[in-house]
């Protein structure tokens, strides 16, 4: 191949990765404000349950992975989220579902 299809394959790849980056850090940032995934953070917050594992929760990862589907008076969400701890740091998938009082945790798995 000659260097000036290199050059146009190594722009192609550059502006695509322009465009993905911003893309990327946009949904992890809406995802995080979304209500489910506040509901699974105040629920991770609270358990006294997981703290018996963590220890006080100090912060979670950069990454959510997930999804959410969301309607009027019902919903349902899938995250999995990196928790820093005092004693550990864990993942925790983590189940919620929306009813006419909002979102309430199903279940959820340390690993």
């Amino acid at each position: 191949m000659s260097n000036k299809l290199f050059k146009i394959i190594g722009y192609i790849m550059l502006g695509l990765l322009l465009i993905a980056i911003p893309m990327m850090i946009f949904i992890q940032i809406w995802m995080k404000e979304s209500n489910p995934y506040k509901a699974a953070t105040e629920y991770i917050e609270t358990s006294k349950e997981i703290e018996k594992y963590v220890g006080k929760v100090n912060g979670y990862g950069w990454v959510v992975s997930g999804q959410s589907e969301e309607m009027q008076y019902e919903g349902n969400a899938f995250y999995n989220i990196s928790v820093k701890g005092e004693k550990e740091n864990v993942d925790i998938n983590i189940r919620l579902e929306k009813d006419s009082l909002g979102w309430k945790v199903l279940n959820y798995n340390l690993y």
